[in-house]
């Protein structure tokens, strides 16, 4: 039992509380009014910045390829099916794995993403930077095709160091 200020340490979750655990559960704050303190250790991800969300959010629509193909639709009424061309769309910015991933803390594993662009531009996700606070605080930015970081994608050095 804790007694006057002492904590209690619950190992497996790295949990400490002000008091013992009441047996109906822990009230959100202490008797003086107080928030109750309890941590653990956890990855947190801020991922993109909003600006880089907006860059790969593209104008939403999708667009013709110039491409078709023919798919084989069957017409409800008649019980026949026919060949129809159809054109080929896709989205302004297209997403998939890169193939790269960074750690957690606890070994799990979280994928980056390669972002290519209608135009032909291609983006990488990259980890930016990884300050800790009660874990892992992982800052993802985006990379051109030679590693260059894209500016405006960046995180702004007040976020990193407050994380």
């Amino acid at each position: 039992m804790a007694k006057n200020g002492e904590s209690i340490l619950l190992d497996p979750f790295n949990h400490y509380l002000e008091e013992p655990r009441p047996s109906r559960g822990i009230p959100s704050r202490h008797e003086s009014g107080q928030p109750r303190r309890c941590t653990m250790r956890c990855d947190q991800d801020r991922g993109l910045t909003p600006q880089a969300q907006a860059l790969l959010a593209g104008c939403g629509k999708k667009h013709f390829t110039g491409r078709s193909e023919t798919v084989n639709a069957v017409l409800s009424n008649h019980r026949q099916s026919v060949d129809v061309l159809v054109p080929v769309v896709e989205p302004c910015v297209r997403q998939e794995p890169s193939g790269r991933s960074y750690s957690g803390m606890f070994g799990d594993e979280y994928p980056l993403y390669k972002y290519t662009f209608r135009e032909g531009d291609v983006f990488y996700e990259e980890v930016q930077a990884e300050p800790w606070s009660s874990g892992p605080v992982f800052f993802l930015a985006l990379q051109d095709e030679d590693g260059n970081w894209v500016a405006e994608t960046l995180w702004p050095e007040e976020d990193i160091e407050n994380a």
